[in-house]
């Protein structure tokens, strides 16, 4: 069980699913259409509360791979 457990979080998507569920650990860059200014937070949950938006928001568009801004105006992406 444990050698399973282990190849099952060896996989990048697993740990980026098993991160977002957490909301934090994941540097998020915010990039604001109107500003054209990208900002980098420590976590999706930061940038959530600087920009007054549910979190939920930033955790779909990253998990479902959107193209479209949330609420028209941010973009987010997963900073390495």
């Amino acid at each position: 069980m444990k050698i399973a457990a282990s190849e099952r979080f060896s996989l990048s998507a697993s740990r980026i699913k098993s991160s977002l569920a957490q909301l934090s650990g994941i540097k998020i860059r915010v990039t604001d259409l109107e500003t054209k200014m990208n900002t980098e937070y420590s976590s999706i949950k930061g940038a959530a509360r600087a920009l007054k938006i549910d979190s939920k928001y930033i955790q779909h568009y990253i998990y479902l791979n959107q193209d479209k801004p949330v609420l028209g105006k941010y973009t987010f992406k997963i900073v390495n």
